[in-house]
């Protein structure tokens, strides 16, 4: 209201406040009767901004080679992706859809991972015969080894995983060759009648498998054959070659 002309007296001002305030308290009602209370979820159209942290040292892989990262990831969820210097990231997305699925695209370009870290619905990517793949992070894969499948004995790994199932798993290990470990029984119950003794023992009378590497090469040194000319002594005995 403008209150410098001098053609409007006290009263006349006083009366306008009063009916712009029962004006303000009449739209106030019909607004609460329309929706009395916020909405829990955004609408399907409104725009969503995420914000992230990522190591500075990682920008640099989000981005790429000329931007070569960041424009894959819009092209592939529809997200707008800013980052700042300090690490900051944001996610500009029309709907919940681009928007996590951009998060979990930038999340395995940068995430560590850690001992103890649960991964929902996670794919089967390959199955081994000692185990499954699964991609618990876009492009990082870890193994759950078919002793980490049950906890009941397994005899065959699809007998419980196939290509394109999915698991809940927990990191349990990660090795000196940063190849990570993941359990699938460590995230289950225990069934009635089966403690967990009897569950490590059920799985220990399984057909011992090599270990080997993700690319199915078996690690550890050749073991010597031995011969008739070659035999374990014992005790105070030489050992023949």
């Amino acid at each position: 209201m403008d209150v410098k002309t001098t053609q409007l007296s006290y009263e006349m001002l006083r009366q306008a406040f009063l009916q712009s305030r029962d004006a303000r308290g009449q739209i106030l009602d019909v607004m609460t009767a329309t929706l009395p209370t916020h909405r829990p979820q955004l609408s399907p159209y409104a725009p969503r901004i995420e914000t992230l942290k990522i190591p500075v040292d990682k920008i640099g892989a989000v981005i790429g080679p000329g931007g070569k990262n960041i424009r894959r990831i819009t092209e592939d969820t529809g997200a707008q992706i800013e980052i700042d210097d300090d690490g900051s990231v944001q996610i500009i997305s029309k709907d919940d859809a681009s928007r996590e699925k951009a998060i979990l695209i930038i999340r395995g370009m940068t995430e560590e991972p850690q001992v103890g870290q649960i991964y929902r619905n996670v794919k089967v990517s390959r199955i081994l015969s000692f185990g499954a793949m699964v991609e618990y992070l876009p492009g990082q894969e870890g193994l759950v080894h078919v002793s980490e499948l049950d906890h009941r004995y397994v005899s065959k790994v699809e007998d419980i995983a196939k290509v394109g199932d999915t698991m809940d798993v927990k990191i349990v290990g990660i090795d000196d060759q940063h190849r990570v470990n993941l359990s699938r029984k460590a995230l289950m119950e225990v069934p009635p009648g089966l403690d967990k003794e009897n569950s490590s023992a059920q799985q220990a009378r399984g057909p011992r498998r090599e270990r080997s590497d993700f690319s199915g090469r078996q690690s550890g040194r050749p073991q010597p054959k031995l011969t008739h000319r070659a035999f374990r002594s014992g005790p105070g005995k030489d050992k023949q070659r």
